[in-house]
């Protein structure tokens, strides 16, 4: 059976049809929970009836729940029916399309202040999306993003503080995305060059795509372009298509081998990478590698300290993103305009790389995906053999094969230091190993880490090996340092690697969270 992935695992209880709270009370405090004190206002009656209509009134009253809510008054809901539906009121609208619009309005599992409504919202609301926010230059005052082309809705009253959340009001109720990142490309006559690009290497269905199926369950797929504009391209002596592929030599841009698809391909991501994701550096540093589609080049990332700059190191062929063209927001993604070609380097700069196996977009299909975790929060565990979720990139065996476990393990772990509370675990027996394929790696010395389990609970060890080549005795996987430490290690030249745990002297659980390379002058 096809199940639609839950996006927040707080929703088991929201989404069904039925209030499984009618006429229950709700009270954590002696303050007012969200629903009990819209009730109160007058302003808020048309929301309130959207919430009884859809049956959240009750859910929005549980104590245990942590929301922000982005509400309009009555003036604003109909000024809503007027302009942007034919309705004439709450009752006239179908069920799916009032649950829709108020799911649209909630964000689950966190109080978001006012002032921490910047760039993406680090969760999305209950339909799964991702809401933008940002501030009016002159005024200061936030705002949501609409996506291109529209009003933003302001806040007018902010960080209304109740039992179990915060309740910001808008002058205007938010306009769910309806474009995807095709959309928004293609229907920009500014980006025709590039969007005649993607659509000549085949990427056009995959960018206009929301969801994907994994198995038996539906994910929704998210992707980042960085874009090119016309302007930038005729400044370069390109005015057409058919100029551009000249430019990289002519040929079939549909043949993954073609500099142009190598060219195209490496301004896309199969992420949700808002400004923030794509600027945020591993504590401690101000450079970075990060990674596109392409498997070729990653993309070099530095701090200036007055700008940020992307492939710093190839001096004229740099690129930045275009200050008030960035984080555009759509239904699957976003889109980044660039002020360059975005050229892949001859060579990356040697830039610290934070890798983490759990990145992989075909972990999105485990329900629990990166759930929010705090102390003492109950450990989460998928069994990806079970469950038959193939990872591309992560293999492994054991002998005999019924030994093989493992699986994606979430966790609170010591204050937080797992990357998005979540690591790869597995145990093979006595004879066995598990492999992960780690991204291109800028050419230089590095010193090699990882972030292990640590976890009393196993005894497993390891063999560590690179690309075949053993790097020291068997590695203990707990009791031990948090960060196991394999020394420095010299790349000559710019490629993938191969890493393999094989079993060491004592078999058992192991796992790590993720892998960092961090370069030595």
């Amino acid at each position: 059976m096809r199940k639609i992935i839950a996006i927040i695992a707080g929703l088991l209880l929201l989404g069904s049809c039925d209030d499984p709270f009618k006429d229950q009370v709700f009270r954590a405090y002696d303050e007012k929970p969200v629903g009990e004190w819209l009730s109160e206002q007058p302003e808020f009656s048309m929301w309130v009836e959207m919430l009884r209509k859809v049956n959240l009134y009750n859910a929005m009253n549980l104590g245990s729940s942590r929301f922000t809510c982005f509400v309009a008054d009555n003036d604003a809901v109909q000024t809503y029916l007027r302009e942007k539906t034919s309705y004439r009121s709450i009752a006239e609208m179908p069920f799916d399309e009032v649950d829709f619009l108020v799911r649209y309005h909630i964000v689950n599992g966190a109080k978001m202040a006012s002032a921490n409504l910047m760039l993406k919202l680090s969760l999305p609301t209950l339909t799964g999306d991702y809401l933008t926010a940002g501030a009016n230059v002159e005024t200061q005052q936030r705002y949501i993003d609409n996506g291109e082309g529209k009003e933003p809705s302001f806040l007018v009253r902010k960080d209304i503080d109740v039992s179990n959340g915060v309740i910001h009001t808008l002058d205007k109720l938010l306009e769910p995305l309806t474009v995807s990142v095709w959309g928004i490309i293609s229907g920009n006559a500014n980006y025709s060059i590039f969007a005649g690009a993607l659509q000549a290497c085949g990427f056009d269905t995959w960018l206009d795509n929301t969801y994907r199926t994994i198995n038996e369950t539906t994910i929704r797929e998210n992707k980042t372009v960085l874009v090119v504009s016309d302007e930038v391209f005729r400044s370069r002596g390109i005015n057409s298509l058919d100029d551009l592929k000249a430019y990289f030599g002519g040929g079939d841009p549909a043949d993954s081998e073609s500099d142009f698809y190598q060219y195209v391909r490496y301004h896309l991501m199969d992420k949700l990478n808002g400004y923030a994701e794509l600027t945020t550096f591993p504590a401690g540093y101000k450079s970075m590698t990060i990674y596109s589609c392409s498997e070729i080049k990653g993309i070099s990332v530095l701090d200036t300290g007055s700008a940020i700059d992307f492939n710093p190191q190839a001096g004229e062929e740099s690129f930045r993103i275009v200050d008030g063209r960035r984080d555009i927001p759509a239904k699957n993604g976003y889109v980044h305009e660039i002020n360059n070609l975005g050229l892949l380097p001859q060579t990356m700069a040697h830039y610290v790389v934070v890798w983490e196996p759990t990145d992989k977009v075909e972990f999105q299909a485990i329900p629990f995906y990166r759930a929010e975790k705090t102390s003492g929060s109950e450990v989460q565990k998928f069994d990806l053999i079970a469950n038959d979720l193939e990872i591309p990139g992560i293999r492994w065996e054991s002998i005999p094969a019924t030994k093989a476990q493992v699986w994606y393990h979430s966790a609170y772990v010591d204050n937080g230091r797992y990357l998005n509370s979540d690591a790869l675990y597995w145990d093979m027996g006595d004879i066995g190993w598990l492999e992960v394929d780690i991204p291109v790696l800028p050419a230089g010395t590095y010193t090699f880490t990882i972030e292990k389990s640590n976890d009393a609970d196993y005894g497993g060890k390891c063999n560590i090996l690179w690309d075949d080549v053993a790097m020291g005795n068997d590695r203990n996987f707990v009791n031990g340092d948090a960060v196991g430490n394999w020394g420095n290690r010299t790349l000559t030249s710019e490629e993938t690697h191969t890493v393999r745990f094989t079993v060491g002297s004592v078999g058992g659980t192991c796992g790590f969270d993720r892998i960092t390379f961090v370069p030595v002058e």
